[in-house]
This record gives structure tokens, sequence and C-alpha cells, in this order.
């Protein structure tokens, strides 16, 4: 069977779910910050900061609409928190919907 990738994912939710998800990619972020903040620059901890908040934003759009770009955005964040915890071997947190 054909593996289905998150955005698919998404659109499958209800809204409660995926306010769940947008929940769990910012605690995922916002454990970054902690665990990890030391290691990486000034920049890269304010970019995170961004993103979380921009999570956070985001998480009050979709309690209110459903908009296609919210779903690329959680597409773009969950690489980049996939890539930043691959690169001190960690497995990237948050919900599974395997």
């Amino acid at each position: 069977m054909p593996a289905v990738d998150n955005i698919t994912l998404f659109e499958r939710l209800s809204a409660a779910q995926r306010l769940v998800w947008v929940d769990s990619l910012a605690a995922a972020v916002a454990d970054i910050i902690d665990d990890m903040g030391e290691e990486y620059d000034d920049d890269i901890v304010r970019t995170l900061l961004d993103i979380k908040r921009m999570l956070q934003v985001m998480r009050e759009d979709l309690a209110m609409i459903d908009d296609p770009r919210n779903r690329a955005i959680i597409g773009y964040v969950q690489d980049i928190i996939r890539a930043m915890r691959t690169c001190v071997g960690r497995e990237i947190v948050g919900p599974a919907f395997h």
C-alpha cells in the first residue's frame, strides 16, 4: 500500500484533530528551542520562535476557517522539525497518522 503524504492525512482530519496537530507541531518547535537552542545561533533561534508564533496564529485561523495555505505551511514546518531533529539524532515529535 503506498504511503500517504502528511497533507493528505491533514485534509482527512476533523477540525478538532487539525488543531491538535498544529498544537503538536508548535510544541515540537518549542521543544527544539528548549532542548537544542544553545546549539544554534541567535538567527536560527529567532526563526524558530517566529515559526512557533506563526503556528499559534495558524491555530487561531484554523479554529475559524480552513485555508489551503495553512496545509502547505504544516508540511514545511514538519519538514523543518524533522531536519533539525535528524541533525542531532532525535526523532520528530508529534502526532502520527499512519
